[in-house]
């Protein structure tokens, strides 16, 4: 039957284009070596000569499938890598959004979008434009619940909108986030002979925060062990 799939989609195609999106999926399995075997046999017969294949997916799955059918992957002539964004293609990305839709954007919100979408980058599951789209998307509603009942003669977006947006989408990929104007350290500073593990923590948040401040990849904060008699402290 996958093979019997794979010719009616070819024929289907002739004169035109076959495109398979998410083609790793064929990778693996007994189906999917016999449809990776049916491109193959297309893509050399004269039947098929008039049909251009596109196969399309993550850039590792995809290595990975065509590393393992080498048949496969010297029949294609032509390949496109689509690197992330850049923080500079997000932002205008965002802005070409709300042109579209007619909302004028703050200064402040373009570069509240430009550092949330730094921090964006630096974690797992970042999706360059399906996050910038999803990021504007919330940011519109945040700035329709905040006009709601007061009229805003301009459609505008606003840094308020934009960064309540951000911390909704970071809250989703590393949990609560910590409130940027409550000192992290302050319950460190009501415990006694703390000194020296306050110093190290110090250090550590210096680091992490210049690392992501240079966008490199933050550092691991590494394992704690605390030893010592009882009642001191641990």
């Amino acid at each position: 039957q996958t093979k019997t799939k794979i010719a009616y989609f070819l024929k289907k195609a002739k004169g035109g284009v076959l495109f398979i999106d998410e083609a790793y999926s064929l990778d693996g399995g007994q189906y999917g070596k016999e449809a990776c075997e049916a491109l193959v046999a297309a893509m050399t017969s004269k039947d098929f000569s008039d049909v251009l294949i596109i196969i399309a997916g993550y850039s590792s799955e995809i290595n990975k499938m065509l590393g393992s059918n080498s048949g496969l992957k010297s029949r294609f002539t032509t390949f496109f890598e689509f690197p992330d964004w850049e923080v500079d293609d997000c932002v205008a990305f965002f802005s070409m959004c709300a042109e579209k839709e007619r909302f004028a954007v703050d200064t402040d919100a373009l570069d509240e979008i430009r550092d949330g979408c730094q921090r964006l980058k630096q974690l797992k599951g970042w999706g360059n434009g399906r996050d910038v789209k999803h990021l504007f998307t919330q940011s519109k509603e945040n700035r329709a619940e905040r006009v709601y009942k007061d009229f805003e003669p301009v459609r505008k977006i606003v840094r308020f909108d934009v960064k309540a947006a951000v911390n909704s989408m970071l809250q989703a990929r590393i949990g609560k986030l910590s409130d940027p104007e409550v000192d992290p350290f302050a319950e460190v500073e009501k415990l006694f002979r703390m000194k020296e593990v306050k110093a190290k923590i110090l250090k550590l948040q210096k680091t992490w925060s210049l690392e992501r401040s240079e966008g490199n990849n933050t550092p691991s904060l590494g394992h704690f062990c605390f030893t010592g008699s009882p009642g001191c402290g641990k």
